[in-house]
């Protein structure tokens, strides 16, 4: 009888075993892990949230790129993969803006970065990533090109 409840103490404490090196794991794996986009959209900037007199709200224009970028997530997270909770990300990300007349490389026009930045970002949450606070290292850059893009790259470190 004591035999009996000995294996099953040792098969207990083998499954937990296990579990704790799956989650050990699971942050090294994301360290390999690099996700790269090249959206041809215009960038949106995210609008701040409105109120009716009775609720906030998200604007339509807002929703609207979000969930068009989410489109993209889904597409990337089904061929390169996704970043698990507790993954450590670097994002680099580059908003690319149809040149027109203009002549510098760097557009310092048109949106701010800061809002820009918000919408790519949150539109990644629970697709590419469970939350965009596992973003760490953050480089960004609004550019003139031939054609409207948002070029995003994530990495594990």
């Amino acid at each position: 009888m004591l035999k009996g409840k000995k294996n099953k103490l040792e098969s207990c404490k083998n499954d937990e075993v296990e579990e704790r090196v799956k989650q050990l794991l699971a942050p090294q794996k994301a360290k390999h892990l690099k996700i790269t986009l090249l959206i041809p959209e215009k960038a949106i900037s995210k609008g701040r949230p409105r109120f009716n007199g009775f609720t906030t709200f998200t604007p339509k224009r807002t929703k609207d790129f979000e969930e068009l970028l989410s489109e993209y997530y889904f597409e990337a997270r089904i061929m390169q993969g996704y970043f698990k909770e507790g993954a450590l990300i670097q994002a680099t990300i580059q908003f690319r803006f149809k040149r027109g007349k203009h002549k510098e490389l760097f557009c310092k026009g048109r949106s701010d970065i800061d809002n820009l930045v918000k919408a790519v970002l949150d539109a990644g949450n629970d697709i590419l990533y469970p939350d965009d606070s596992q973003i760490v290292i953050l480089q960004v850059s609004k550019l003139y090109d031939e054609t409207d893009s948002i070029w995003i790259e994530l990495r594990g470190i």
